[in-house]
């Protein structure tokens, strides 16, 4: 009798251990969503999203089966994955108690023929007990060209119509002209770099600036914007120069090197800047090796070594702003000369910024020719000497707002009684009007890039 009682019990034992866990249908247990809408940034047509999660979590110990999971849209652009499986329709899962599903969304988004991003959503649904839960999915989907690896070997024109997506390089051959028009964009990918042998027309105006930033709208870790990080791709890299170029009203941020300039001839051609922004360069703004290079009404900005950085050939700065308030760790000097063999003119320009000395010269010789007048300059005042003009040192230019920590830096000067009517009293037709198309008074200049900003 007591063998039979044992095994009774065993068996009881036995069968509560195979017996499956409690669920319930009961409809005021329900799950928990991470999210209501899940929201994907601008994406260009045909080139896929990064992929983001949706967890779904059941707080009860029971478990709770999932009648069904899918999109409600039958030509969504939108794919889902879930317990490892692709599809776009999936039915009766189940999450054990206090336990989670996660749900893998990404955009696989088509032209849409228009020239501005177009929102595109569609609704997750979850079915549950009789109930439906409903996510958004959206996001922007904005048509672009996309080149990679991309040779330009005869005289071609881009405009605003689509945004430029480059991959690897856009290169322009000896011989070859780009004209680019005003408001046209280009979206560098990682890494990616313009190559000039040719010519560069870049033909922006104040509306309608044309704009050189990383492809990336989203954030890093979901804090910092990608759009406020530097080094996101390579630069503009003039090589082997063969024709002038001439860049107005551009604006360059975000790239490793603004512009490098290599083995440009300053007899038979010459890069010139004009009214333009080069802004936030994990190294340089410019990298000057050799050549000629003209800089009017421009901005250089915020880089990790030297902004501009003068190796050799010649450069002249007439109403530029150099300043250096790089908010990622070390930063350089706003200018390096590091061969005392260049030619350098630098005329109501301003070169300001966090360090003590902000101008810096490699050898103890100046350059053979150097100029500097109607300047205001950061660092070691010099004795007498006649290579510094009308030069003011060390005087604070009181730019609008410099706010590291919120990446926000407005280089424009209100108010400043040591600066308004500095500079020469002199017309210079094209720098009439700044960056931002504010006039500039000539009667009583203010100097550096920008005209004076009333407070």
């Amino acid at each position: 009798m007591k063998h039979i009682f044992f095994i009774l019990t065993l068996v009881v034992l036995v069968l509560s251990c195979m017996s499956g866990p409690d669920f319930t249908t009961d409809v005021s247990k329900e799950l928990y969503f991470s999210t209501d809408t899940l929201k994907f940034d601008t994406l260009f047509s045909t080139v896929p999203s990064a992929t983001k999660w949706i967890k779904i979590y059941n707080p009860h110990k029971e478990y709770i089966r999932i009648a069904q999971i899918g999109l409600v849209s039958d030509s969504s652009i939108y794919r889902l994955n879930v317990d490892g499986e692709n599809g776009q329709s999936f039915s009766d899962i189940e999450i054990w108690g206090k336990d989670s599903l996660y749900i893998a969304v990404e955009v696989r988004p088509v032209e849409n023929g228009k020239s501005m991003p177009v929102k595109t959503e569609d609704q997750l649904y979850i079915d549950v007990n009789g109930k439906r839960k409903s996510i958004t999915l959206s996001a922007h989907v904005w048509d672009a060209v996309l080149l990679k690896g991309y040779v330009i070997d005869t005289d071609t024109a881009f405009d605003a119509q689509k945004p430029v997506v480059v991959y690897d390089s856009l290169r322009i051959n000896k011989s070859a002209i780009l004209h680019v028009g005003p408001g046209t964009r280009f979206f560098m990918h990682h890494n990616a770099k313009m190559i000039v042998e040719g010519s560069l027309n870049c033909e922006g105006t104040a509306e309608n600036p044309v704009v050189f930033r990383g492809d990336r709208f989203d954030r890093m870790n979901g804090s910092i914007a990608y759009d406020h990080l530097s080094g996101q791709w390579g630069g503009l890299y003039f090589r082997n120069h063969h024709g002038s170029s001439a860049l107005t009203h551009v604006q360059i941020r975000n790239a490793s090197v603004g512009i490098q300039v290599d083995s440009l001839s300053a007899s038979e051609s010459r890069l010139t800047i004009h009214n333009s922004i080069i802004h936030n360069s994990s190294l340089s703004a410019l990298d000057i090796q050799s050549g000629y290079l003209e800089g009017r009404g421009c901005l250089f900005s915020n880089s990790g070594s030297a902004l501009v950085n003068l190796r050799n050939g010649q450069a002249d700065f007439e109403y530029c702003t150099f300043v250096n308030y790089y908010p990622f760790g070390s930063k350089g000097v706003c200018l390096y000369v590091n061969n005392k063999d260049i030619s350098l003119r630098l005329s109501h320009t301003i070169v300001w910024g966090s360090k003590k000395d902000e101008l810096i010269f490699k050898h103890s010789q100046y350059p053979h020719s150097l100029e500097f007048n109607y300047c205001l300059l950061k660092g070691s005042a010099p004795s007498p000497d006649a290579v510094f003009s009308n030069v003011l040192w060390n005087v604070d230019p009181l730019f609008l707002r410099i706010d590291p920590g919120n990446y926000i830096f407005d280089y424009r000067i209100g108010t400043n009684k040591d600066l308004e009517g500095f500079g020469e009293n002199r017309i210079i037709p094209d720098l009439s009007f700044d960056y931002f198309g504010a006039k500039r008074d000539f009667e009583k200049p203010m100097i550096g890039a920008f005209a004076q900003t009333k407070d």
